[in-house]
C-alpha cells in the first residue's frame, strides 16, 4: 500500500465512480428511510429546532426565487427587520432546497432535498478524500459510510445546519491536493471550499479553519510556493464568506443582537467521556442504553465498533511505510485536537484556542460538537485500515459494508405534516398584511412552541409577529403577557401598533373549559373582527375596524394562556 498525504494517487476510473454513486444512492435512501416516500409530507415537526429548520429553509428558498433583496427580512416578530440574522443563516441548506421548492413550492419536500444532496454530497466526498489517500474503491466507501451516516448524523437530524457534513472531506481533499501541487489554483480551491463549509455551518467552518491550521503545521513545507499557496487560500476564503458575514452582522448589529458565551454555557455543552458511548443506533441501543443510565449526555458521538477497529489496525500497520505513517500520525493528531477540544473549557484547549480567535470560537457554545471531527479522522484512519487488509480479500470491503449499514442504522423519526388548515391557505391569497397567531407563549421556557405558527406561516409567507430564534427581541417579552388578553383593549392598542390585519386563533390549542368563553369574547367583538373561516377548528379573523377602549380583563388573560395545551415534545 502507497497511501498519499497529499492526494497524488489518480482518480477513480468511470466504472468506479458510476459504483460509487450507485451505492452512495442506494445507502443515502436506505440510511435516511422513511425520507424518500415522505418526501412532500413529512419531516421533524415533532420539536422545535425541527420545525425552524424546515422553516429556515423555505424562507431561504422562497426568498431566493421572488424577493433575493429582502433575504435577511425573514417573516417573523414584524415588525422588525432582518430577523434572519437572529440566528444562524444556513444559506447554503437553502441554495440547496432552491431548485425543489421552486418546482413544488412545498417546504416539506425542499428541507428533504436539502437533506438528501448534502449527505449525499458527503459521501461522495469522503470517498474522493478517501480514494486519493488510499487508491481504493472499497477503503473509501467503507470511510464514507461510516463518516456520512454516523451516529452524530442520526441524532441531529433536526438540525440542517449540522447535516452539512460535506465540509470537511472537501477541505482535506483541497488541502491535499495544495499539498502535493501547491498552486494559486490550488489555493482557490481550498479557499472555497473553506469558504463552503463555513456557509453550510458557521461551527464546522471555524472547526475547518482550525483544521487546516494543524494540518499546514502537521504536513508543514516552508516551500516559497507552498506558502503562497496557502496564503491564496485564506484570501480567497475570505473574499468568498466576507461580503456574506458583513451583511449578517451589519444586520445582527442593526437589530441590537449581541450573544455573550459565559463559561458556564460552555461547560454545559461540552462533551463527557459518556458522550463518546452513547450512539441512537439500532443496534448500538442494546449495549449503550445500561452503560448509560447513570451517565445522562447531551451529545452522540460514539464513531462505532467497526471504525474503531479498522482505525487501530491503520495504526498497528502505519509503521511499515513512511508516507503512510505521516498520514496516519496526522490523522490521529487531528483526532486527539477534537477530542481534547470537544470536552471545553475544563479541558483547556477550547478556552486557549477561543482566546487566540476573537470573533471564531469564542462565540460558539457547544464545544461537544467537535466530536465531529473526530468521527471525520476515524473515519479516514478506517479507510486506511481496510486498504492495509484487503489486498487478498476482496470480499472484506463488501463485508464490512454490510457490517456498517447494520452497524449504523438508526431511526429517523419524521412524522407526517397534519392537513394545512384553511386559514393559513387563505391568508395566501388575502392582501398582504401582519398576523398574529393565538395562543401566544410568553414563558421563556415556551417561546420554543412559536415555531408552530411559523411552521404554519410557510404556506402564506405573511409577515408575523409570533416568532423564535436564537435571539429574541426584548420587545417580545414585554407584550407577551398583554397580548394574551386579545380581544381587550390593550391588546387591541398593541397589534394596532403593530398594523397587524389579521388574527389566527388555533382555538384547539386551549383546553375545552376555556374555549367557550374565548370564542364568546371574540364574539363580543364582531363589529371590529370579521370572522373569514373557522374549518379545521383554527379561525382566521380580519380585523375591520379598532374598537373604543374598554377596561382590560387581566383574568381573561390568565385563564385564557394557563387553558393553553402544551406541546410537550417540542424542545429548543
Amino acid at each position: 500500500m502507497q497511501p498519499s498525504t497529499s492526494g497524488v494517487l489518480p482518480p477513480g476510473t468511470r466504472r468506479e465512480r458510476l459504483l460509487v454513486l450507485l451505492i452512495g444512492c442506494a445507502l443515502t435512501a436506505t440510511l435516511t428511510y422513511p425520507t424518500i416516500p415522505l418526501f412532500a409530507t413529512a419531516g421533524r415537526i415533532d420539536g422545535a429546532d425541527g420545525r425552524f429548520s424546515i422553516w429556515n429553509v423555505a424562507w431561504i428558498a422562497h426568498s431566493l426565487l421572488d424577493d433575493p433583496r429582502h433575504l435577511f427580512d425573514a417573516n417573523i416578530f414584524h415588525p422588525h427587520r432582518h430577523t434572519l440574522a437572529y440566528s444562524e443563516l444556513n444559506l447554503v441548506a437553502g441554495v440547496l432546497a432552491t431548485p425543489v421548492y421552486a418546482f413544488t413550492r412545498n417546504p416539506f419536500a425542499a428541507h428533504n432535498s436539502a437533506v438528501l444532496i448534502a449527505l449525499f454530497v458527503t459521501f461522495l466526498a469522503m470517498w474522493a478524500l478517501v480514494h486519493r489517500l488510499t487508491s481504493s474503491t472499497g477503503a473509501g466507501l467503507v470511510a464514507a459510510t461510516a463518516y456520512t451516516f454516523s451516529a452524530f448524523t442520526a441524532s441531529h437530524t433536526a438540525e440542517i445546519q449540522l447535516l452539512m457534513l460535506f465540509g470537511f472531506p472537501l477541505v482535506m481533499l483541497a488541502f491535499h491536493l495544495l499539498h502535493e501541487r501547491p498552486t494559486i489554483l490550488a489555493g482557490v480551491w481550498l479557499g472555497a471550499t473553506l469558504a463552503l463549509t463555513a456557509l453550510g455551518c458557521g461551527y464546522y467552518g471555524v472547526f475547518a479553519a482550525g483544521t487546516i491550521t494543524a494540518a499546514s503545521l502537521l504536513w508543514a513545507s516552508w516551500r516559497r510556493d507552498y506558502l503562497i499557496a496557502l496564503a491564496t487560500a485564506v484570501f480567497a476564503a475570505l473574499v468568498l464568506v466576507l461580503p456574506v458575514l458583513a451583511s449578517y452582522l451589519y444586520f445582527r448589529a442593526g437589530e441590537n443582537v449581541h450573544r455573550i458565551v459565559r463559561l458556564q454555557d460552555l461547560a454545559m455543552f461540552s462533551a463527557s467521556w459518556s458522550s463518546y458511548l452513547a450512539t441512537g443506533t439500532e443496534l448500538g441501543a442494546v449495549w449503550t442504553t445500561p452503560l448509560l443510565r447513570y451517565a445522562p449526555t447531551r451529545e452522540v458521538m460514539f464513531p462505532g465498533i467497526t471504525v474503531l477497529g479498522l482505525a487501530a489496525i491503520a495504526v498497528f500497520t502505519a509503521w511499515r511505510d513512511r508516507l503512510t505513517r505521516r498520514l496516519v500520525a496526522g490523522y490521529i493528531a487531528i483526532a486527539v485536537l477534537a477530542l481534547w477540544a470537544s470536552f471545553g473549557p475544563a479541558a483547556g484547549l477550547y478556552v486557549a484556542v477561543a482566546k487566540a480567535t476573537p470573533g471564531g470560537m469564542s462565540f460558539l457554545r457547544v464545544p461537544a460538537r467537535l466530536g465531529v471531527l473526530v468521527t471525520f479522522a476515524l473515519s479516514v484512519l478506517a479507510g486506511v485500515g481496510v486498504r492495509s487488509l484487503e489486498s487478498r480479500r476482496r470480499w472484506l470491503a463488501p463485508a464490512l459494508l454490510v457490517f456498517l449499514v447494520v452497524e449504523l442504522r438508526a431511526p429517523w423519526p419524521l412524522q407526517r405534516m397534519p392537513p394545512v388548515p384553511r386559514a393559513y391557505r387563505m391568508l395566501a391569497v388575502l392582501p398582504h398584511g401582519a398576523v398574529v397567531e393565538f395562543p401566544f407563549p410568553y414563558h421563556s421556557t415556551d417561546l420554543y412552541q412559536h415555531t408552530t405558527a411559523m411552521m404554519y406561516s410557510m404556506w402564506n409567507w405573511q409577515p408575523l409577529v409570533n416568532g423564535y430564534s436564537d435571539h429574541i427581541p426584548k420587545e417580545i417579552y414585554e407584550i407577551a403577557v398583554p397580548i394574551n388578553g386579545f380581544p381587550d383593549a390593550e391588546s387591541f392598542e398593541i397589534l394596532r401598533e403593530r398594523d397587524v390585519h389579521y388574527v389566527v386563533l388555533r382555538i384547539g390549542d386551549y383546553a375545552p373549559p376555556y374555549q367557550v368563553p374565548l370564542l364568546a369574547k371574540y364574539g363580543a367583538f364582531g363589529q371590529n373582527l370579521r370572522l373569514l373561516t373557522d374549518a379545521n377548528n383554527v379561525r382566521l379573523y380580519e380585523i375591520v375596524s379598532w374598537p373604543t377602549l374598554l377596561p382590560r380583563d387581566t383574568d381573561d388573560v390568565r385563564k385564557h394562556h394557563h387553558g393553553h395545551r402544551r406541546d410537550p415534545a417540542g424542545s429548543s
